[in-house]
């Protein structure tokens, strides 16, 4: 069997039917087998990221290109585009956004979480109050085994962004950290963190000191920093 032949046959056996004239050149037998697979293979990175992007519960897409022309965040744009290779992730370095309302932290970790659908990456958005509340609904209806699958559920993206970190009082701390624990340890997750308050300040905001130091220490471990400034985008 020749070796167009044999792909075809192969490709047939994995669902892809491609019709080809019997009368083509064996070179041009070749280059329409290869248009239809990179049209397929197209099709198919789409069809991922739609199922990516749905899931992620992104509200909906953001486009680092549209940043460009969004003027004094004071933000290097060399180091964003940078991040948006997707390389940290490869590192499983960390990213906290800090920044005053309205200056683009929830922007760009959308950004950054579209980029990561568009590669095929497992991604979820979560906002920090309701999730909490979801974490701690398990610990209080004593469901333990609940609460442990809810947490290696959320350890296994590749990808978790947590929006309006800490803007809620906790009144567990210990399942924040155990989540973070479970994070370092799988060594799956990546995590982007969008938080109103400098890093350096976040264990004034836990009751018990020491979790809010082993909070930061697990997040910000070989992490990067992004402090996005300039006035409120809401209000141009």
């Amino acid at each position: 069997m020749k070796t167009d032949e044999l792909i075809l046959d192969s490709l047939s056996k994995l669902g892809i039917d491609i019709s080809i004239d019997d009368g083509d050149m064996h070179s041009n037998r070749i280059a329409v087998i290869a248009d239809e697979l990179a049209r397929f293979a197209e099709e198919s990175a789409d069809t991922i990221y739609k199922k990516r992007l749905h899931n992620s519960k992104l509200v909906e897409p953001v486009y680092f290109s549209d940043y460009i022309d969004k003027p004094d965040r004071g933000l290097d744009i060399d180091f964003l585009t940078e991040l948006h290779t997707l390389e940290f992730m490869k590192e499983r370095s960390h990213l906290v956004i800090w920044g005053n309302p309205g200056t683009g932290k929830s922007w760009l970790a959308d950004s950054l979480a579209t980029t990561a659908c568009k590669a095929g990456k497992r991604v979820r958005k979560v906002d920090f109050q309701p999730f909490c509340r979801e974490l701690a609904s398990y610990k209080l209806a004593n469901d333990a085994e609940a609460l442990e699958r809810k947490l290696k559920y959320y350890s296994r993206f590749d990808l978790l962004v947590i929006d309006e970190f800490l803007n809620y009082d906790l009144d567990d701390a210990y399942l924040l950290q155990e989540l973070f624990k479970r994070i370092e340890d799988l060594r799956l997750c990546t995590l982007i963190v969008c938080c109103q308050t400098e890093p350096s300040n976040w264990p004034k905001l836990f009751k018990v000191k020491s979790f809010g130091e082993s909070v930061r220490g697990r997040i910000l471990k070989g992490g990067k920093i992004l402090h996005t400034q300039g006035c409120d985008m809401r209000l141009l």
